[in-house]
């Protein structure tokens, strides 16, 4: 999955890989944790803020391009990718 391009490996068209985030997450638990979004070039992953100065990750599909580099540095490993249905071209 990492080192290899977004399209490698997907079913027939129609399909894509995008980022999604666990209950692992840190945020999720109250953990101040802002390393996916620090380290997601195409600025898909937002933060929603919350209650107590805290914020949780937000993935924007349209700019996630499935590099792997959130699932990578994620120190909870929280982050995965998944296939998701695209809108026929």
């Amino acid at each position: 999955m990492l080192g290899e391009p977004a399209s490698a490996q997907l079913p027939a068209t129609g399909f894509a890989r995008r980022a999604r985030i666990s209950e692992q997450c840190l945020a999720a638990r109250g953990i101040v944790c802002r390393t996916c979004g620090g380290h997601c070039e195409p600025h898909a992953i937002g933060f929603r803020l919350l209650p107590a100065g805290r914020s949780f990750p937000l993935i924007d599909d349209t700019r996630c391009n499935a590099c792997g580099e959130c699932v990578r540095v994620c120190p909870a490993q929280a982050v995965s990718l998944h296939l998701i249905e695209t809108a026929p071209a």
